[in-house]
């Protein structure tokens, strides 16, 4: 997602102190315990993990007994998919059915396939219907994506050092396993909306709760403009590009983007010094969250550089401190 030039010529080196007080309750016990816990449990399965040059966290997965093939791990898509350009030699079986998908830039019905299993390392998971997606826009070697509808039951733990990730079974996790971990809760809707399938942390700015979606398909952590006026200089920039756009006849509804720096953010436990985020509006997820009112995305460049896990089955991320 490339930010508007203008925009750019703006805020090119200028990082704006948008202190804001991004707190969860928790408490992180030390020593944390070792990764190697988890992996050694009866049931675990480890296999290789890497990340892209886009950024995301990238496992290779067997399609219906076929050679494995890289897929993109989104906590931010509620169904599983495949991108159009691959599913013909995925021998896939796409049908007239659609399903209408909601993303950040747009959304849309896209048509569905059936009877798709999944295998990761020796876990198999079968799924009746998965999306068929086109292509993202971004530099990465996927073939389509894993959602939280494969892996909701799971916990999965991507070791940073040695780039494994191991999955088990929800039940057959002990949270001792995490004993020392720095945690941030999760919740599956945003309060006055359904069950989306996805996964939210939440802060509390100015005494209303803000809602953080967990999404590791996006490269980048994202806030919207209404978060983002919380902070009077941020509110006096957008004005100010706004008074600029109009002057020389933009469109009104001309989507502004900018890019900027967070300093102090803490989720839970888990505390970053600062944090590169895109400022853009989010009207496409208004089913799902509120859209119009302060929203933050969490990206996966939060986790990549952590020993971390996803705790799908318990709603909490686990996020293991520095050695």
């Amino acid at each position: 997602m490339k930010p508007h030039p203008y925009i750019l010529r703006r805020v090119l080196g200028l990082a704006v102190a948008a202190v804001l007080p991004f707190a969860l309750a928790g408490c992180a016990i030390s020593p944390p315990v070792s990764p190697d816990r988890l992996s050694a449990r009866p049931g675990a399965v480890t296999v290789p993990y890497r990340i892209s040059d886009a950024g995301h966290l990238i496992m290779d997965i067997r399609i219906n007994g076929l050679p494995p093939k890289p897929f993109l791990v989104d906590t931010g898509a509620s169904i599983s998919a495949v991108y159009t350009d691959y599913a013909p030699s995925l021998g896939l079986n796409v049908t007239e059915e659609t399903v209408s998908v909601i993303g950040l830039t747009g959304s849309g019905l896209r048509p569905l396939a059936e009877n798709i299993e999944f295998q990761i390392g020796e876990a198999s998971f079968r799924q009746d219907k998965i999306v068929v997606l086109d292509r993202l826009k971004v530099d990465n070697e996927a073939v389509g994506l894993v959602g939280v509808d494969v892996l909701a039951e799971y916990v999965l733990q991507f070791n940073n050092n040695a780039r494994t990730v191991t999955l088990i079974e929800g039940d057959k996790v002990d949270r001792s396993d995490f004993s020392g971990w720095q945690q941030i809760p999760l919740r599956n809707r945003v309060k006055g909306y359904p069950d989306s399938g996805l996964y939210f942390a939440s802060v509390e700015l100015k005494g209303k709760e803000t809602p953080v979606l967990i999404d590791t398909g996006s490269e980048l952590s994202i806030i919207n403009w209404p978060l983002a006026s919380l902070d009077p200089q941020m509110k006096k920039v957008r004005r100010q590009i706004r008074d600029k756009i109009n002057f020389e006849g933009a469109i009104d509804s001309f989507p502004l983007k900018m890019r900027t720096v967070f300093f102090d953010v803490k989720l839970g436990d888990k505390s970053w010094p600062e944090i590169p985020v895109f400022i853009m509006d989010f009207d496409t997820l208004t089913p799902i969250a509120p859209a119009d009112k302060p929203l933050m995305i969490a990206g996966v460049d939060l986790f990549t550089s952590s020993t971390f896990a996803f705790d799908f089955k318990d709603n909490m991320i686990y996020v293991r401190p520095e050695d």
